[in-house]
């Protein structure tokens, strides 16, 4: 019995993608059989003279990068199964989309890189085997493997099982008793054709939802679950979730202290069985076709088919340069495999002795097309040396207003930085080339740990980009080789309980930093160190690849505001029996203010969208859905929320009775500035709290720096920079925490008059709060009159604990560097535009005219006050909609 969920092997590299074609939106959502669709073809035991065999990839290919856990194919490349490699370096990404017979006998097992958890001196932590301390049975040790077979939009099941004497791990798993996936004996070979779902339905033929999905009802959410996806090809997909449950063999009291941890190795694996079309592989072709020593030769990446826990197979494009050998397998008859480019082309009939070369491509879109049987037709768009589609976009400041803000801040005016400015520079130069012989260690290996490196990239504008500290190489390096590129397996579980692929889900506040620093490198490589600008950047293809990366984590997040995972989305509310599907009774607060409050590891996770979106302001994708800092408005549905909405309508527009996209078309809170509580409902007070607006929520510790007050600072940065837009009611918290007035609703009892010291505020960007923030770490008389020791009075210390943030935004010069206020007015050509006073982002009664004030789309003439109006054009028309089978 497989249940859905459920985790098995991957053939052979990391979780794969899938394929689909290029038409207009449709999608299909069958019940479980569909009689008129085609039967597949039966395999005959022998093979045609020309047919051809395709890439040779099967048990014997290295292990998954980043993975603990294989996914084994049993039997003859080419005959049997068929892998595509989604990417061309292993090293970086294994992704392999794996076509199979439902016969073909698959299986899961440990590898060389499983993580074990143990403790040590009371942290839990995972390492490789090779690492492991001497005397450990890591094949004991190394947790049983689980998996699930589909299951989309499923919630509420656990990860691990009970403990040997029966009682279930506390903080491993609510639900443990009823397992998204069921014990899976590592080695132990199955079959498609073998697996059933909860109800006893054979896995083969069976798409669509398992009931009618009824999507405003949370409780129904939980009892249905997706199978298979049919793409447009008449293709069946379906997905392998695993990993390892590592919570049976521990204490009790390690599983209370812990037990949040004890599951790793989480992968996913998309299966397209009993293919009606031919399966594709990819390599690089032998040196003598590599182009006449082109260093980006030999390199391809094809756009992900799938987006976890969405029951949806897309349109894939594959970018590519020469290099390139191009296979085709028929693993289902005897059949040939034809293809053409182009739909006017020549059919040609694949020969395995000389593989289609992308040389013969020509620069730019092609349509490659191909089948073994003319009813079944797959085309996969092909873009040949495409550009790098970060030149469409404006990079190199994405944390500052401006070039010329950057500039000062990392080189300084004409007479060079200031000694405090310097000084800091120094200390990230130390930290960074220090860290240079742990990358070196940790890049290749496939090791589920490390961030990007941004102080790399900042250091690459003040010292240059190559020389002896590499730093362009060390930068693009840990941005490709970086942890948010593992699989996401047991996100849509709530994030304290026991997660496969815990590296993406650890503590908000921390493993957002991932992400905010993986925005920053980008955004410096894009402007600094491509390969049209240096020998060794960033390529095309590794563009393309990076930003689909940091797409799928603003993804990720997201979902957890819109209800598409959901323990953040109904297991934080009371009131689970809502007939909306908002679940609008958040957690109670304690006495004397019992207001709602959502959580703060969603809202800190929010800092990394925000970076994102502006890393990437034009980034507009079927499956990841759209930034929207362009303009370009929401497209596509399930990205992540079922109504269309780009990452800004989601983390930073006010959805308000003006707006079209309101409140109750989204589950959930879809607004970073509701999180704020510009309307109630947020981490900080407004004017309803007895204590006064800017008071905090939770408890008084976690608006501190390294927890939220961090992840915060960085929000009123990047809205200020970029979008001349201040969060009022934050900046009030910041006021109070820097004069010991911040008092919490949780814990009550714990409000001190603490004082909160921030170096990221001293900047000109808050030129109330930057002299008090200086004050509490300068002054001695003051820290001696308010009681403020130790590190919360220490400057040095406190610009070395903010790290590369300080970096940024740290400016002690900060009184002769005002900024200048934006003006009304700017760059508009049509509407009224009164400066009047009137409120911001109020709309006018004048002739209808198309501006956007900040990120607001608005219609009509706009008055206001602070603030910029550009007017744009909105009369082009919108991009067809690309192709999706599954869900609507």
């Amino acid at each position: 019995l497989i249940e859905p969920g459920m985790v098995f092997p991957r053939c052979v590299l990391l979780a794969g993608l899938a394929m689909a074609a290029q038409q207009t939106t449709h999608s299909i959502v069958p019940s479980a059989r569909e009689p008129h669709l085609p039967q597949p073809p039966t395999r005959s035991s022998t093979r045609a003279p020309g047919t051809t065999r395709g890439a040779v990839i099967g048990g014997d290919v290295p292990p998954l990068h980043r993975g603990g856990i294989d996914v084994r194919c049993l039997g003859t490349a080419g005959v049997d199964f068929s892998a595509e490699a989604l990417y061309h370096d292993p090293a970086i990404d294994g992704r392999r989309l794996l076509y199979v017979r439902s016969t073909t006998q698959l299986a899961l097992g440990h590898n060389a890189r499983n993580s074990i958890q143990y403790t040590d001196s009371g942290n839990g932590f995972a390492v490789r085997w090779d690492l492991a301390p001497a005397g450990w049975n890591v094949t004991a040790e190394s947790g049983t493997i689980r998996a699930r077979i589909d299951g989309d939009l499923h919630w509420g099941d656990g990860w691990i099982g009970d403990l040997p004497n029966g009682s279930t791990c506390s903080r491993g798993g609510e639900g443990n008793s009823k397992l998204a996936a069921r014990a899976f004996v590592s080695g132990a070979s199955f079959t498609v054709a073998s697996l059933t779902y909860p109800d006893g339905t054979p896995v083969v033929r069976a798409v669509g939802p398992a009931a009618a999905p009824n999507f405003s009802d949370p409780h129904v959410r939980g009892k249905v679950y997706w199978r298979g996806v049919r793409d447009l090809h008449g293709d069946e997909w379906h997905r392998l979730t695993f990993g390892d449950d590592d919570g049976a063999w521990r204490s009790k009291v390690e599983c209370v202290e812990f037990g949040d941890r004890f599951a790793s190795d989480g992968g996913v694996q998309d299966l397209i069985v009993d293919p009606l079309t031919p399966a594709i592989a990819f390599s690089k072709a032998s040196t003598e076709f590599k182009g006449g020593g082109n260093s980006t030769a030999g390199q391809w990446y094809t756009t992900p088919p799938r987006a976890y826990f969405i029951p949806r197979v897309y349109t894939q494009t594959t970018y590519l340069t020469n290099g390139v050998d191009i296979r085709f397998s028929n693993i289902m008859s005897t059949a040939a495999v034809w293809f053409r480019l182009n739909t006017t082309g020549e059919w040609i009939q694949a020969d395995p002795a000389n593989p289609l070369r992308s040389d013969s491509f020509p620069q730019g879109t092609t349509l490659l097309q191909f089948y073994y049987n003319a009813s079944h037709v797959r085309n996969r768009t092909m873009v040949k040396d495409p550009p790098h589609p970060s030149l469409t976009e404006p990079h190199g400041n994405l944390w500052w207003r401006d070039r010329d803000e950057r500039d000062r801040m990392l080189l300084g005016g004409a007479g060079g930085l200031s000694p405090a400015r310097a000084a800091v520079l120094a200390q990230l130069r130390k930290d960074v080339n220090s860290s240079h012989p742990e990358m070196d260690a940790r890049f290749g290996r496939a090791e589920r740990a490390g961030s990007p490196s941004l102080g790399d990239a900042l250091l690459g504008v003040v010292d240059g980009w190559g020389g002896p500290a590499a730093h362009g190489y060390y930068a693009k390096q840990s941005l490709l080789d970086s942890v948010l590129d593992i699989d996401q397996a047991g996100n849509e579980l709530f994030d304290q309980v026991a997660l496969p692929s815990k590296e993406l889900e650890f503590y908000g506040y921390y493993e957002v930093d991932r992400a905010i620093a993986a925005a920053g490198v980008y955004d410096l490589l894009a402007a600094h160190f491509r390969s049209d600008q240096a020998q060794g950047g960033l390529t095309p293809i590794e563009d393309y690849k990076i930003r689909d990366v940091l797409a799928r984590r603003a993804h990720q997040s997201t979902g957890y505001l819109t209800g598409l995972y959901n323990q953040f989305y109904c297991q934080e509310w009371v009131n689970k029996t809502a007939s909306s599907g908002q679940c609008e009774v958040p957690v109670p607060n304690t006495a004397p203010d019992p207001s709602p409050q959502p959580w703060m590891w969603s809202a800190a996770r929010m800092a990394g969208v925000v970076a994102t979106l502006f890393a990437m302001p034009s980034y507009d994708t079927p499956y990841y859905g759209t930034a929207g800092v362009d303009g370009t408005p929401a497209r596509f549905p399930w990205t992540p929320s079922q109504k269309p909405a780009t990452w800004l309508d989601l983390v930073v527009n006010q959805h308000d009775g003006g707006y079209a996209l309101k409140i109750g078309a989204l589950k959930g809170y879809p607004s970073q500035r509701v999180v704020f509580n510009q309307l109630e409902g947020g981490l900080v007070t407004n004017n309803s709290d007895p204590w006064g607006p800017g008071n905090w929520y939770d408890r008084a510790g976690y608006f501190g720096y390294p927890l939220m007050g961090h992840t915060m600072q960085t929000i009123a940065h990047l809205l200020s920079a970029k979008l001349d837009l201040h969060l009022p009611l934050l900046e009030t918290a910041f006021n109070r925490s820097l004069n010991g007035d911040l008092r919490p609703h949780k814990y009550p009892q714990e409000f001190s008059h603490e004082y909160y010291p921030s170096v990221l505020l001293v900047n000109a960007r808050f030129p109330t709060l930057a002299p008090q923030a200086l004050r509490n770490l300068n002054n001695t008389s003051f820290q001696r009159e308010h009681n403020i020791t130790g590190d919360d009075a220490n400057l040095a210390k406190q610009v070395w604990i903010a790290g590369v943030l300080a970096a940024l935004w740290y400016d002690p010069d900060y009184a002769s560097n005002s900024l200048p206020i934006a003006t009304c007015g700017d760059g508009a050509q049509s509407g009224r535009e009164p400066c009047d006073g009137s409120d911001f982002g109020s709309l006018g009664k004048g002739p209808v005219a198309c501006s956007k004030l900040g990120p607001l789309w608005l219609h009509g003439d706009l008055d206001c006050h602070d603030c910029r109006i550009i007017t744009l054009n909105c009369t082009a028309a919108a991009p067809p909609l690309p192709v999706a089978g599954g869900i609507n």
